[in-house]
């Protein structure tokens, strides 16, 4: 059934497309490229990346890894119409990683504006109902996503069976009332195959954000260039799961010098109880409240931004909670194209073992 419903949108939008390029003959297709890379010396104890069979688990190891290279291409066909594409590493190199990796799908849809209030897209593309995911991967206020915020959504193999935060599926977004409220809703594949079922229902997400001061553009850190409180809701559901969230984002200078920044969110999720019950994420997803918070301060004249950052899953059991806690300087030397980032963050998987292990990275991020 969900595979008849996408393929009717689908249809209904390919057919809105044709008329929209008839209409819009004088523009020329247009083709744009883009790379994305951070990597850099990385040290950090044995025990930080969780596994139970890594001997001592305080002993120390160094070693260069580099953890993003993205390739992104937007195809620019009609003023309405684009289709966008983005390759990334399936997994990391070097230290605590692959030794190689290949390249995959992460991005691939096609947009279609109807009006500046309302654009659909389709295909495979990013799922979110908070803004931590939704925000841009160039420009990071920190090391990068909040690893709570994004949790079961990062490999095939979680329960949501994402691939880095993507799902196939079709997603309406817009801004109205003069850029003062920012939405998005999706309808995508979700999960496909459940324990009980031979069949899978379709998983709905959706986030409402209201501007209360200039256009947030989703960017994890604006340089003290603009002034902008924005404060959102959301909601993640398929079968027996769901997840709803608020969050909240500030970046307001306190003189020409420098700028703080703040982005916070709460989120509650469950699989359910019932694991017997058809569709059910009982066993996959265990009922949580998930916390996140970053702040930062950046010094204009220095292009220096110092920062903190705190995530906290809190399950039903204290010792089956986790916690990641961190701090670190960016030097913004090129602005969003280049810069160097050095910080140090532990963390603390209570499941495995009730102590905290540490990461220090000096990395170079650019983008260009």
């Amino acid at each position: 059934m969900k595979h008849k419903i996408l393929t009717t949108i689908a249809v209904s939008l390919l057919a809105s497309v044709g008329t929209g390029q008839a209409q819009d003959i004088e523009f020329k297709p247009s083709f744009k490229i883009n790379m994305l890379a951070q990597g850099g010396l990385v040290v950090q104890q044995k025990g930080y990346l969780g596994d139970p069979r890594t001997g001592n688990r305080s002993d120390w190891t160094t070693g260069f890894k580099l953890s993003c290279l993205r390739i992104k291409g937007t195809f620019g066909l009609t003023d309405k119409d684009f289709f966008y594409a983005q390759t990334n590493m399936e997994s990391s190199i070097g230290l605590g990683a692959e030794k190689s990796t290949r390249f995959t799908v992460l991005d691939a849809y096609y947009e279609h504006k109807f009006l500046k209030e309302i654009a659909v897209q389709f295909g495979k593309f990013s799922v979110c109902y908070n803004r931590n995911s939704a925000q841009n991967a160039n420009d990071f206020l920190t090391n990068g996503y909040g690893e709570v915020t994004c949790i079961y959504t990062n490999t095939w193999d979680e329960p949501l069976q994402n691939d880095n935060g993507r799902d196939v599926g079709v997603n309406l977004i817009g801004t109205v009332l003069e850029d003062k409220i920012d939405y998005n809703f999706s309808v995508a594949s979700g999960r496909r195959s459940f324990d009980n079922s031979d069949d899978a229902p379709l998983r709905y997400t959706a986030r409402v954000a209201y501007n209360f001061l200039e256009h947030d553009e989703l960017r994890g850190t604006y340089l003290g260039e603009k002034k902008v409180l924005t404060v959102g809701a959301g909601f993640d559901t398929q079968g027996t799961f769901y997840a709803v969230g608020v969050d909240a984002f500030l970046e307001y200078p306190i003189s020409e010098k420098g700028a703080v920044t703040l982005n916070t969110s709460f989120a509650h999720l469950t699989g359910g109880e019932k694991p017997n019950k058809k569709y059910s994420f009982a066993n996959l997803i265990p009922k949580q409240n998930i916390v996140f918070a970053e702040v930062g301060y950046i010094i204009k004249t220095l292009k220096l931004q110092p920062w903190a950052k705190y995530e906290h899953q809190i399950r039903g059991k204290a010792e089956d909670d986790m916690i990641i806690a961190g701090g670190g300087l960016t030097w913004w030397f090129k602005g969003y194209t280049a810069n160097i980032r050095a910080y140090y963050q532990g963390v603390n998987r209570k499941n495995i073992e009730d102590k905290m292990y540490g990461q220090g990275c000096l990395a170079l991020f650019v983008s260009f």
